[in-house]
């Protein structure tokens, strides 16, 4: 009888035994089958740029006022930092204010529109008397992106006379003697010269010229392009440029014309 209870007993451990490893075995199953954990990657690093080119800075223009007594205007900027003098002319009746000029570092600047920002009118600075009738204006320009530059003669409430020169890159039509007309804020063409035009980066001499009628511009000290206008006989001088910035001028000056 002892015998067999304990064979009983015996039966009832290897019994507990085997459950239990079945068990264990069913648990190691179960976790073999869980999923991975998703593992998220490093975000790649951020893209480098090359670092941005210093703003190219214009060579200083060389001398090119005359040394003249009979002088009606001149100055190169050099101790003047207002524009008090100067009148703004805007070619566009689209906008609330007067395009930003300023003279700065010895030159004057055209510095866009009334926010500072690039525009695509054109615009004016002009000085002087407004009784002026026949006379020459010189201005050295430089031009770093600005696709047009010139010189004014004979401002007034009616409009004015501009030698516009465009950049030597333009396909056409890069010399011209406009009329600006302030009634209708337009510009009438007097004469279209297909020309060199100006390079970029480079200073230039820019000239207009009007006695009576007679009407020329100059480029870098050659008469380059006439007309005959009777429309405006008198007013002030200036320089003219797309309201775009990049456009600068020095040494400019006014002179009684030659008869």
């Amino acid at each position: 009888m002892r015998i067999r209870i304990e064979a009983v007993v015996l039966s009832l451990f290897v019994a507990l035994a085997l459950g239990l490893t079945a068990c264990g075995s069913g648990r190691t199953a179960i976790a073999e089958e869980e999923p991975p954990v998703d593992v998220i990657p490093d975000a790649p690093p951020l893209p480098t740029f090359p670092p941005l080119p210093p703003t190219a800075t214009p060579p200083a223009a060389p001398p090119r006022i005359e040394a003249r007594t009979d002088a009606l205007l001149s100055t190169d900027f050099s101790t003047a930092n207002s524009m008090a003098d100067w009148t703004i002319i805007d070619g566009s009746d689209l906008i609330a204010g007067p395009s930003i000029w300023l003279i700065a570092d010895g030159v004057m600047r055209q510095a866009g529109d009334l926010d500072g920002v690039g525009a695509d009118y054109l615009t004016a600075a002009v000085a002087g008397d407004p009784a002026w009738s026949d006379y020459q204006v010189k201005v050295a320009a430089f031009s770093s992106g600005n696709d047009e530059m010139g010189v004014v003669a004979r401002a007034s409430a009616d409009g004015y006379y501009v030698f516009r020169v465009r950049s030597a890159d333009r396909s056409a039509n890069q010399l011209a003697l406009l009329r600006y007309d302030a009634a209708d804020v337009s510009f009438v063409e007097l004469a279209v010269v297909s020309g060199a035009g100006f390079v970029p980066g480079q200073w230039h001499e820019l000239a207009i010229s009007v006695v009576g009628d007679q009407i020329s511009g100059s480029l870098d000290g050659a008469v380059v392009i006439q007309a005959t206008d009777p429309t405006l006989t008198s007013g002030t001088a200036g320089v003219f440029g797309v309201a775009a910035a990049e456009l600068q001028f020095d040494d400019f000056a006014v002179f009684p014309a030659v008869q």
